[in-house]
């Protein structure tokens, strides 16, 4: 969409001191026209962007638009894209993706250098079928809809279970899936490796929209904290 191409040129216009339109249109897949449209339009918008003519040339931001970034130091940016960096790392997902872009365009220059620590979560990464399952299941956490999928329990016993999501964890080495078993009547994590076949959706009214609070103030209800496997 062009608003999501032109907030992507002023993202990187931020990160970068001077980008050519030659390199814009080959990022956007658009013509070096179009990008010279989207900076017009940019500019209208109120947001100062420069121009320099030569072989090194290319558009700019003017000092006087640099955003203000003080209200957080270089070591909360520090962490704050290292812990994006890691969600990258294992968990595949373009919203996570353009947030750290996002993010990196909005730190000072010393906040983007490679932090102390870093955190590698390449092992979450269990392949394609819980990839594809952990897609479609962020999709129905957020459209509060129930899905039935056939599951092998710790017990190796395969049944069908009807679950209203609520969210998407990972822990003990591998992702769950926390929702409400319509089966059992209760919160239960299913470790998504053990589910087979295909997700299908269930057109059905929920009857638990989030799991109940503990005293302790934590999401999860005491019983998923204590009991890793869906039985």
């Amino acid at each position: 969409m062009k608003i999501d191409r032109m907030l992507g040129i002023v993202m990187t216009l931020l990160e970068r001191d001077t980008v050519s339109a030659r390199e814009l249109a080959d990022k956007y897949e658009v013509s070096v026209r179009t990008i010279g449209r989207d900076i017009d339009a940019i500019g209208m918008a109120g947001i100062p962007v420069g121009s320099v003519y030569g072989a090194s040339g290319g558009y700019f931001l003017m000092e006087s638009f640099k955003r203000n970034r003080h209200y957080l130091a270089d070591d909360d940016y520090r962490i704050i894209l290292a812990a994006l960096k890691g969600l990258n790392s294992g968990y595949e997902n373009g919203r996570a993706e353009a947030a750290l872009a996002k993010l990196r365009a909005w730190a000072p220059a010393v906040a983007r250098e490679e932090a102390a620590v870093q955190l590698d979560l390449g092992a979450a990464a269990e392949g394609d079928a819980v990839r594809s399952a952990m897609s479609m299941l962020e999709t129905e956490i957020r459209r509060k809809t129930a899905v039935q999928f056939a599951y092998v329990d710790a017990s190796n016993r395969s049944t069908e279970r009807e679950v209203e999501p609520v969210l998407l964890t990972y822990r003990w080495y591998a992702w769950y899936l926390l929702g409400f078993c319509r089966n059992k009547q209760d919160y239960r994590l299913f470790r998504l490796s053990r589910k087979r076949g295909s997700l299908s959706r269930r057109q059905v009214s929920l009857r638990w929209s989030s799991p109940c609070r503990s005293r302790s103030g934590a999401g999860l209800p005491l019983c998923c904290r204590l009991a890793p496997i869906s039985r």
